[in-house]
């Protein structure tokens, strides 16, 4: 008990300050987001949207704080997404 310090309170202090920064990495609010939703929506379009989520926003955002998150963040994220072909739009771009 140095300096006045009590070391148990400063330990789980610590603790809940490393637990609010886990639920605020945002991988974590995206995974409790899909829970969440999973009563809500159909099987398939819950699948689809994981892996859309998996395959073009994890990679750059997953394990960012949102605190973190800047606006030049997601216009990147748009910008590398929005020429990525899949067979929807394949077949939306020969009409």
């Amino acid at each position: 008990m140095s300096e006045g310090i009590d070391p148990n309170k400063h330990k789980k202090e610590a603790k809940l300050q490393k637990e609010l920064e886990t639920k605020k990495i945002f991988d974590n609010i995206v995974r409790e987001f899909f829970s969440f939703k999973k009563g809500e929506l159909k099987f398939y379009y819950l699948k689809r949207q994981q892996g859309r989520y998996r395959n073009y926003i994890s990679p750059t955002l997953s394990n960012k704080s949102i605190d973190d998150i800047k606006k030049t963040d997601i216009i990147e994220l748009l910008k590398s997404v929005k020429d990525i072909q899949t067979p929807t739009t394949r077949n939306t771009d020969k009409r």
